[in-house]
């Protein structure tokens, strides 16, 4: 009897967790489509200005979500450890290129969306240093 009061609760963690991230990762995806599509106004709610109106687009993406979620379960835990091994290493390439990325300062600069017009384009290095994007550097540690 205390196996599957513990496997209810365990059943119940996941559900509630499946849903936050869902929900989490459709917010942050709303976000970066704003911040790097020139123009963006949302899916069905464009331009907007109060909270809560962005519901819709978090439920337009979010329910394809769930819908992967469904099928990589339904396809049984031999493909969910495959798919998991092949974003754990996916996971190791990205903190490799964040933490490499923040000692490197390269001379062309990053793609980033001017907000005043929505035009997309390449911020110089010296552009970069003003704004306060130094990188790793003994003279900014000095400096602070």
């Amino acid at each position: 009897a205390l196996g599957g009061s513990i496997g209810l609760m365990f059943t119940i963690a996941n559900t509630i967790s499946v849903s936050t991230y869902t929900v989490g990762f459709a917010e942050s995806l709303l976000d970066l489509l704003q911040d790097a599509v020139p123009d963006w106004a949302g899916i069905v709610v464009h331009d907007c200005q109060v909270a809560g109106c962005r519901n819709n687009d978090v439920r337009i993406i979010g329910t394809p979500t769930l819908v992967l979620f469904l099928v990589i379960a339904f396809a049984g835990m031999d493909w969910v450890t495959r798919v998991q091994k092949a974003l754990l290493v996916l996971l190791i390439l990205a903190q490799i290129d964040m933490f490499s990325g923040s000692f490197i300062d390269i001379p062309w600069g990053s793609g980033y969306v001017n907000i005043d017009n929505g035009t997309f384009g390449h911020i110089s290095q010296s552009m970069r240093h003003a704004n306060g994007f130094t990188g790793w550097s003994a003279d900014t540690a000095n400096t602070n």
